[in-house]
C-alpha cells in the first residue's frame, strides 16, 4: 500500500480550504485542497479525540484533514522515494500538532473583533458555495456540521493574528537583510530576459514539403498584400490550438523556444514574417508583433516588495522556533496510534 491509497481522504480537506481568503497559518503546514466535494467521505465520528493540546481535545476530523492534505502533497515523493502510509501518518500527526499548538497559543490572547470576523467570513463562505441550502447539502455529504466550518475559520483567523501580532511583533528586516534577499532573488524574481509576442502558421509535414511550402508562400503573399495574420492563421494553420487564437503561441523568451525557432523569432523585425522554419512538426512561419525588452529592476524599484518578502521568510522561521518551544512546554497527548 502506498500514499495514493489515501487519496479518497482528500475530500475532507475541501471545506476547510474553501473557508475564505484567510492568511495561512504560518509554518503550520496548511496545504491546498486536492479534490472536489462530490465524493462521499467514509463514515467516521468527527469528534472522537485523537489528540489533546493544552487540555483541549482535538477531534478525528482534523487528523483526517491533515492526513488527506499530507497524502496529496507527498504522493510524488512517495512514488520517487518509497514513502509508505506509516510515514505519511506520522507527518500528518506532526502537522496537526503544530497547527493545534499554534491555535492553543492564539486562544490565550484577546483577539479584537474575532467573533464578528468569524461570522462575516462564515456568511461569505455560505454565499460563495451557493447559499444556505447548497451549504447544508455539502455538509451532509461530508458528515460535517456548521460548527466544524466555524472552527476552521476561527482557527485560521486566530492563528494568523497570533503569528503576525505576537510572534511577528519583534520580527524586523534590516537594510542589509533586505539587500541580501534581493541579491539572492533578483535574477529569478526581479529580472526577466527579452521577450517577444509571437504568432505562427504551421503547414504540417504530413502534407509533404512541396504542398507545405506552397501554402506558406500563399500566406506570405496575402499577408504582404495587406490581409490580417489572424484570419490567415484560421484558414491555413494546421496547428489546432494556435489556430483557434489566430496563431498566437505566447510571449516567449529565447530559452522557451527550440533553437531554430528562437533564432528566427529573435532575429525578426516586428510586423514582418520570418523565413520558413522546419521542425519535426512541419514548416512554420512566425510573426513577432511586440518586443518586450529585458528588465532588471533595481533594489530601489522593488524595495517595498523585498522588505515584505524578506520579513515573511523571517516570520516563518520565527514561527517554527516558537511552535517548537511551545510544543515542549505545552501538554500534548497523542491518543491515536499512527
Amino acid at each position: 500500500m502506498n500514499v495514493s491509497d489515501l487519496r479518497p481522504l482528500v475530500v475532507l480537506a475541501v471545506v476547510l480550504a474553501a473557508a475564505g481568503p484567510v492568511a495561512a497559518e504560518q509554518g503550520a503546514g496548511e496545504g491546498p485542497a486536492a479534490d472536489g466535494l462530490e465524493r462521499k467521505a467514509a463514515p467516521l465520528d468527527p469528534d472522537t479525540p485523537v489528540l489533546r493540546v493544552d487540555g483541549e481535545p482535538v477531534g478525528r476530523i482534523w487528523y483526517e484533514r491533515a492526513l488527506a492534505q499530507t497524502a496529496a502533497e507527498l504522493e510524488p515523493a512517495s512514488e520517487a522515494h518509497g514513502m509508505d502510509n506509516a510515514m505519511v501518518r506520522r507527518t500528518a500527526m506532526e502537522r496537526l500538532i503544530e497547527q493545534e499548538v499554534l491555535y492553543a497559543l492564539a486562544r490565550r490572547e484577546e483577539i479584537p473583533d474575532l467573533d464578528e470576523e468569524v461570522q462575516r467570513r462564515f456568511r461569505a463562505f455560505v454565499e460563495r458555495v451557493g447559499g444556505e441550502e447548497a451549504f447544508r447539502e455539502q455538509l451532509a455529504r461530508q458528515g460535517m456540521e456548521e460548527r466544524h466550518v466555524r472552527r476552521i475559520i476561527r482557527r485560521k483567523l486566530a492563528s494568523a493574528w497570533y503569528v503576525e501580532n505576537v510572534i511577528g511583533r519583534d520580527v524586523t528586516v534590516s537594510e542589509e537583510e533586505a539587500r541580501s534577499y534581493y541579491e539572492a532573488k533578483k535574477d529569478r524574481v526581479y529580472a526577466h530576459p527579452e521577450e517577444r509576442k509571437i504568432y505562427q502558421i504551421l503547414a504540417a509535414s504530413s502534407r509533404g514539403e512541396e504542398e507545405a511550402l506552397s501554402r506558406l508562400d500563399e500566406v506570405r503573399r496575402r499577408y504582404e498584400a495587406g490581409e490580417g495574420f489572424g484570419p490567415l492563421a484560421r484558414e491555413f494553420s494546421d496547428e489546432p490550438a494556435s489556430r483557434l487564437v489566430e496563431g498566437f503561441i505566447g510571449i516567449r523568451t529565447r530559452e522557451d523556444l527550440p533553437p531554430d525557432v528562437a533564432d528566427a523569432c529573435f532575429a525578426a523585425t516586428p510586423g514582418k514574417l520570418t523565413p520558413v522554419v522546419k521542425t519535426r512538426f512541419g514548416y512554420h512561419v512566425f510573426l513577432v508583433t511586440e518586443v518586450i525588452p529585458p528588465e532588471n529592476r533595481s533594489f530601489e524599484e522593488v524595495e517595498d516588495d523585498v522588505y515584505q518578502k524578506a520579513r515573511a521568510v523571517k516570520l516563518k522561521k520565527a514561527t517554527k522556533v516558537a511552535l517548537k518551544r511551545a510544543g515542549r512546554e505545552m501538554a500534548v497527548e497523542v491518543l491515536l496510534p499512527h
